[in-house]
């Protein structure tokens, strides 16, 4: 454990991906620390954080005795070193089989969670498509490197987790996010059968759900940013009529109508949103002591988008 010569601090935020890999080597190698949430990373960052990151500016950030780490797979391997005789080695003993380990690491950064990104944040229907062509080939190519690394056993480490699972575990919590979202499998048993008996397994440790966000926060997560956008869309485009403001493959209702408070944000979205009042008052009915629209949800082939009911329309909507 990390005693009183050993300080430990993790600058990070709930929910990126990078942290959670910090968080879950810390787990592993039996190492206390104390967290601090950075909660605005978008507008209000802490003095700590730019002044431990000043290049960056992001999480996360390991602070050992004063002194800084950046970069979530660099942390790791300074906590390899650093804390050699705590918990099992992340990284394997043979230089050979080191290097693969941080290539495997590095392929799944630059290739699944690039194409990941471009599938999400794409800005036309075509390079989101594109991107998940690549995120599904990127899957498959790691279908290989698991089944190389592992050698038969249960994890990229073999019998023990290794650099690679920490380093595609930290997408694991946004992978079942993006598979209640989507509907669809992002490691499906009948193409990647071990990459999905993997996501099963590792998930299923104690130490990984020790640190492991709830799924359902970043799913209501997801569905703040998407009204947030679509207000936008309202402001600076007069939209009037329904609009699909879902992602691609839309959201799954039953999860979405469970998210607590959400149709309440979405009335403060509504009235609080001073370009829309301002451009769009008379063309989208927000006048003055109107009650927004609430969220409607349908569904189709098991496949549920959530529509935002333009405000002008002067109904009131109810979702259980």
């Amino acid at each position: 454990m990390a005693g009183q010569n050993n300080q430990l601090k993790l600058l990070g935020s709930f929910a990126s991906p990078f942290v959670l890999r910090v968080k879950l080597a810390l787990s592993f190698k039996g190492l206390s620390y104390e967290y601090i949430e950075e909660k605005d990373l978008l507008n209000n960052k802490s003095e700590l954080l730019l002044k431990s990151n000043p290049v960056h500016k992001k999480v996360p950030v390991l602070i050992h005795n004063g002194k800084p780490v950046c970069e979530s797979m660099i942390i790791i391997q300074y906590l390899e070193e650093a804390f050699a005789d705590a918990g099992p080695s992340l990284l394997p003993s043979e230089p050979h089989e080191r290097t693969v380990a941080r290539f495997w690491a590095s392929y799944i950064d630059e290739k699944l969670f690039s194409s990941f990104m471009v599938m999400i944040m794409g800005k036309t229907d075509e390079e989101k498509a594109e991107g998940r062509k690549q995120l599904f080939a990127a899957v498959e190519t790691l279908e290989g490197a698991l089944k190389e690394c592992s050698k038969g056993k249960p994890f990229f480490g073999g019998d023990n987790i290794g650099y690679g699972d920490i380093a595609l575990g930290g997408f694991v919590a946004w992978v079942k996010t993006r598979d209640l979202l989507s509907g669809l499998k992002h490691f499906e048993a009948d193409k990647t059968p071990l990459l999905a008996a993997w996501l099963e397994r590792f998930g299923a440790l104690n130490k990984t759900q020790a640190v492991m966000p709830d799924v359902m926060k970043l799913v209501e997560l997801s569905a703040a940013a998407v009204v947030q956008a679509f207000f936008h869309l309202l402001a600076t485009r007069y939209l009037r009529d329904a609009v699909c403001a879902a992602s691609p493959a839309g959201f799954a209702a039953k999860y979405i109508m469970s998210v607590e408070g959400l149709s309440r944000k979405v009335d403060s979205l509504v009235t609080s949103h001073k370009p829309a009042n301002k451009l769009c008052g008379k063309r989208c009915g927000l006048a003055a002591g109107y009650e927004p629209t609430r969220l409607q949800a349908y569904s189709q082939n098991e496949r549920t988008a959530i529509c935002f009911v333009a405000p002008f329309q002067h109904t009131k909507q109810k979702v259980d």
